[in-house]
């Protein structure tokens, strides 16, 4: 009897995890995901605004160095600055999935880690897509990268922690290119009525 206390009291060590607490600008670590999407993507120039949306597929996927783990859920969506010394300025301009809006150092002008950070049970899980608004967003001179509160298993263990690493853009379906090819065939199409008439 002895030994199957010691034994359960073992494999529920084994699964203890230390709550991932607040994002900071050093809580992250670099990533591959796959199963995670964001569309559009990361802008690469500076813009006025920005509205994406995030979605977690089934089978979604983490590598943590040569490791992968299945995702099990994300509650947070940050852009963070890749370096101190170039922060970024952000606002907020609302989301559907009921987070919070964030950013470090807090009530500054500019800010290396900003985004939105979930609370208890809410969490985008397999089959959801999510939307995020920057209302503002200057990534003038800024090297950012997309960051993640996520839930993975580790040897059947439930593990959290923050991740940097850009979730997938969607690739277009065969319809999507078959309407654009369509467009662009009519589009000539036009353009030679045009000029011959």
């Amino acid at each position: 009897m002895r030994a199957l206390i010691v034994a359960v009291v073992a494999a529920l060590a084994m699964c203890a995890t230390v709550p991932a607490g607040a994002a900071g600008w050093a809580s992250f670590t670099s990533a591959t995901f796959s199963g995670l999407y964001i569309s559009p993507a990361l802008p690469t120039d500076p813009m006025a605004s920005w509205t994406t949306s995030l979605s977690l597929t089934p089978g979604a996927t983490i590598t943590i160095g040569e490791d992968v783990y299945p995702v099990i859920w994300i509650q947070a969506f940050y852009v963070r600055s890749a370096d101190t010394d170039q922060p970024l300025s952000a606002s907020d301009g609302g989301t559907n999935s009921g987070w919070t809006w964030r950013q470090k150092p807090p009530n500054e002008e500019l800010s290396y880690l900003v985004g939105w950070q979930g609370q208890g049970s809410n969490r985008l899980t397999a089959n959801q897509t999510w939307e995020f608004t920057f209302s503002t967003i200057d990534l003038s001179g800024v090297s950012v990268q997309t960051g993640f509160h996520v839930g993975y298993i580790d040897d059947g263990c439930d593990k959290t922690g923050f991740f940097t690493g850009g979730g997938q853009v969607p690739e277009p379906s065969a319809l999507q290119v078959g309407l654009t090819m369509i467009a662009g065939m009519a589009g000539l199409a036009l353009r030679g009525l045009r000029r011959g008439g």
